[in-house]
């Protein structure tokens, strides 16, 4: 018996923090389902590489390693009909990882004290570039800008003659 196998986890994320926080509970055995949005889903799908090369929303092999172990569902929380099947989701939740910036939620009906009158018991877990509070909540944040923030430009590929540069991939998401 897996350690996590009586937590369900609804992931609502379109970053890989998001993914990988739900992917570690659901390799501990947590009932874990990934929303993605109509159309392309997970931006991650689109991210090389691919297997044998060919790109492919089914093949991103970024997808794959921080998606095991998950079921998935597609909804469309920008209509009503998504937000609703949503919230009768979330009756039955006991962790939710989201992602998306500060307010978006709210914007949608889908607040925090939305989700809690739905479920009082629900864990919410937000992942933003800058925190759901304080002065940079606003701000618009990429890997890029918090390897910036964080000097990690600077002290990985930066010189005293030479202007810092951007790694090949994300390291700080």
């Amino acid at each position: 018996m897996d350690i996590l196998s009586d937590i369900k986890v609804l992931e609502l994320a379109n970053s890989l923090s998001g993914a990988f926080c739900a992917k570690l509970l659901a390799d501990q055995g947590a009932n874990t389902v990934k929303v993605e949005p109509p159309g392309w889903g997970d931006p991650a799908r689109r991210e090389p590489p691919f297997i044998n090369g060919v790109p492919d929303t089914e093949g991103s092999t970024i997808f794959l390693a921080f998606n095991t172990n998950k079921r998935g569902i597609t909804l469309d929380i920008e209509q009503p009909l998504g937000r609703e099947l949503l919230l009768r989701l979330m009756a039955d939740t006991d962790v939710l990882i989201e992602s998306y910036p500060p307010g978006h939620l709210e914007s949608l009906g889908l607040g925090y004290q939305v989700l809690k009158e739905t479920n009082p018991e629900l864990i919410v877990s937000s992942i933003t570039y800058f925190g759901q509070t304080g002065p940079y909540r606003d701000y618009r944040g990429s890997d890029l800008v918090v390897q910036a923030l964080g000097g990690f430009l600077h002290a990985v590929t930066g010189s005293a003659d030479l202007p810092p540069m951007g790694t090949a991939l994300e390291q700080m998401e």
